[in-house]
């Protein structure tokens, strides 16, 4: 039996990849600082007594039977990581975003703590020596309540904050509603009140999959810069969904297939043939390779 504690992960869809490793004879525990506790944290007179708390749990951990999965929250705190130091437990770290150019000196303690940090980012990996690490699909449903599509018309799908992607959504949105494609975008806003009660700020990763089912194309429009390999393309080849995309790099995966991915050009227009023709289901994703579990086994190895 491995126990695996995680660290830094509040999103529903993260915590249920991490549930996924009870299958695999893992024990899953959350020790992650609950959102009033993040804000205990910025109160000076009271940081150093919860922070003592922290710190008490990871030495809790200090045996080698004990996997300690970190997200990059982790960077944020130099006297956790610190507190890390002469830990015996297996630590790995997660860097889900962009690494902050402040967060050097964090990242040189990380490297004290464990040699195991990884990086989605082909960028960082490269610039801070970390080793790079593949999107992966948190969980997968086999079945769901809205499985069965109702409707005979296309729906073309998108969620997401937006990051400067507005206005390429309008034009992609009038072109398509010209070919007679449903759009179900939906720009989500940032709340902090939401955040800090618990609750995400668009909605459940479920509810995002019932969606996904309900629709016949899945929309990806990556901001400038972001040329790897997301999440959406991950949903688009497992549901077995048509992907629209501006992410050129698309093409040099293993999965592209000109038939099921439209890359979209400047002008965001869509041909009327890959909007009517089949989806190839010859299309495979190897889910030992794009699985969060498989990922999370190998990583303990």
């Amino acid at each position: 039996m491995n126990n695996v504690y995680i660290w830094g992960w509040y999103s529903d869809y993260d915590l249920s990849s991490f549930d996924e490793l009870v299958k695999e004879s893992c024990t899953i525990n959350n020790i992650s600082i609950s959102k009033f506790g993040r804000l205990l944290l910025r109160i000076p007179y009271i940081r150093g007594y919860y922070m003592d708390l922290i710190k008490k749990k990871f030495n809790n951990l200090s045996d080698n039977d004990n996997t300690l999965f970190l997200s990059d929250d982790i960077l944020y705190y130099d006297d956790l990581l610190k507190s890390l130091v002469e830990s015996n437990c297996k630590i790995i770290i997660l860097i889900r975003n962009k690494i902050n150019a402040n967060h050097k000196v964090n990242l040189s303690l990380a490297r004290q703590a464990t040699d195991k940090i990884y990086t989605f980012d082909e960028g960082d990996a490269d610039k801070y020596n970390i080793e790079f690490i593949e999107q992966y699909l948190p969980v997968t449903y086999s079945s769901i309540k809205n499985e069965n599509k109702n409707s005979k018309d296309k729906i073309a799908y998108f969620i997401g904050l937006d990051k400067g992607r507005k206005d390429s959504l309008e034009e992609l949105s009038i072109n398509l509603k010209k070919e007679g494609v449903i759009c179900n975008f939906t720009l989500v806003r940032k709340s902090l009140v939401r955040r800090f009660f618990g609750k995400s700020d668009g909605i459940s990763y479920q509810e995002n999959i019932e969606n996904v089912f309900e629709s016949d194309f899945l929309v990806e429009i990556n901001s400038k810069g972001q040329d790897g390999l997301t999440l959406r393309a991950l949903e688009s080849v497992f549901y077995k969904k048509k992907l629209i995309t501006n992410n050129r790099n698309i093409c040099n995966f293993d999965f592209y297939n000109p038939q099921n991915i439209y890359v979209l050009n400047d002008d965001f227009k869509v041909p009327k043939s890959f909007i009517l023709s089949e989806y190839d289901e010859s299309a495979h994703l190897d889910l030992d390779r794009h699985l969060a579990s498989k990922v999370y086994l190998r990583l303990m190895e």
